[in-house]
């Protein structure tokens, strides 16, 4: 049985991940136009992505897992993970048959949602890969801004990921470090 809808919107819903979405796991880990972008920098055997559902998917951490759907049917990814205290990170893909169409955008303005008005956390980042326009583009779409590049990453040069600190929702309650307290200055730091 497929995980439920959890947050919904006008053509996407975010449903919860399970292990009968494996499959959909996998490609992520072993197409390149995918996985590069994610990070992962090794293709992944079947049985690393059920290693990885039983100690990261299911496992009571406080992440968020979620396969995006349109017309019911799975196209990409939207996590929200790493949630400590008020903080958390979000990663999303779609499959290419799906980009540019707005899915994308539909997709992470749910899972922002959910992390800031469900889950009440306070800052949130994304780590994305400079050559990713598409993902820089989406998250200027929703007004977030560019952090610094991390530190301490493998990946030759030109695929340095970045974290992204959130700067407002489209309702313009959040401030340029996800912040929703207005009286607060606003700390512009790259994040660690």
């Amino acid at each position: 049985m497929l995980g439920p809808v959890f947050p919904e919107g006008d053509r996407v819903e975010l449903r919860v991940t399970e292990r009968e979405d494996l499959d959909l796991l996998q490609r992520v880990r072993t197409d390149p136009e995918l996985r590069i972008p994610m990070t992962f920098t090794e293709p992944q055997t079947r049985e690393q992505v059920e290693e990885f559902y039983e100690n990261t998917v299911s496992a009571d951490s406080g992440d968020s897992n979620f396969v995006v759907c349109v017309d019911g049917e799975p196209v990409g990814e939207a996590n929200l993970f790493r949630v400590e205290a008020d903080r958390g990170e979000i990663a999303y893909w779609l499959d290419r048959d799906e980009r540019g169409e707005g899915y994308a955008t539909e997709a992470v303005s749910l899972l922002l949602d959910y992390a800031f008005d469900t889950r009440g956390l306070h800052r949130v980042v994304a780590r994305v890969v400079n050559f990713d326009e598409a993902s820089h583009a989406l998250l200027k779409r929703l007004r977030i801004r560019r952090g610094g590049a991390t530190p301490g990453t493998r990946l030759p040069a030109r695929r340095v990921p970045r974290r992204v600190a959130l700067r407002s929702s489209a309702r313009g309650t959040r401030r340029a470090t996800g912040e929703r307290n207005r009286n607060r200055p606003t700390r512009r730091r790259a994040l660690a």
